[in-house]
């Protein structure tokens, strides 16, 4: 597995957060292919196979604010 980035850490983290391309796009100024190869590039870096694959490993680095979790309190 090589290193990422810094912006490939950046996009990672942006991910985890839940933030939509768009976003993420609008936030550090790059155009959408560069967003999918930054994507395509952390994919294959970390050995994933789907973007499914990259948001739970996304997911899982990135802290769960505690307002996040208010959908619990109704089960």
């Amino acid at each position: 597995m090589q290193d990422l980035t810094v912006r490939e850490k950046q996009v990672l983290a942006m991910i985890g957060a839940g933030l939509k391309s768009v976003d993420i796009q609008n936030a550090l100024q790059i155009a959408p292919m560069t967003l999918r190869k930054h994507r395509a590039n952390i994919t294959q870096k970390l050995g994933l196979r789907t973007s499914g694959q990259l948001t739970a490993y996304a997911v899982g680095l990135t802290p769960v604010p505690l307002k996040s979790t208010s959908f619990l309190e109704n089960r």
